[in-house]
This record gives C-alpha cells, structure tokens and sequence, in this order.
C-alpha cells in the first residue's frame, strides 16, 4: 500500500514538471520568436511602438507637492551643532 502511494506521488511529481518544463520551452520559442521579428524590423529600419500599458505617466505636480509631506522644520540648535561636527 505504501509503495503503491510512493509510486503515485513519484508519477504524479514527474508529469507535473514535464508539463511545467513544456510549459516553459514553449514560452521561450514564443518569445525568441518575438525577439527575431523585432530584430529584422529594427533591421528593416522600422521603430517598434511602445504599448500604452508599457508606458509610465508622470504624475502632476499639484499631486506630488502635498502638505502633509513638506519638509519639517528643524530647531535653530540642531542647525547650531551639524556645523560644529
């Protein structure tokens, strides 16, 4: 009974990694695929454009400048003793 349920376990664990390592070979291809087409148009002189979802916004200034993270003042003693050091 026991070597029945190792058997499974060991049988089960193998077609769990060669379908993850199928899974994965057949990702790269697709991606070296990719990579070969933008290649030969780069080649061809062409400019790939970047998806919107590849693009990062800047945000505004009015949203980065808020008041509860202005810089905090510190006391004229503290100013004193860093020139001191």
């Amino acid at each position: 009974m026991i070597a029945t349920a190792i058997a499974a376990l060991v049988t089960i664990t193998a077609i769990a990694t060669a379908l993850t390592l199928v899974d994965s070979w057949l990702r790269a291809r697709c991606a070296l695929a990719s990579i070969r087409r933008e290649r030969a148009l780069l080649a061809a002189g062409f400019v790939p454009e970047v998806e919107h979802r590849e693009m990062r916004l800047r945000r505004s200034r009015a949203r980065a400048l808020r008041p509860s993270l202005a810089p905090v003042d510190r006391p004229s003693r503290a100013r004193r003793l860093r020139g001191a050091a």
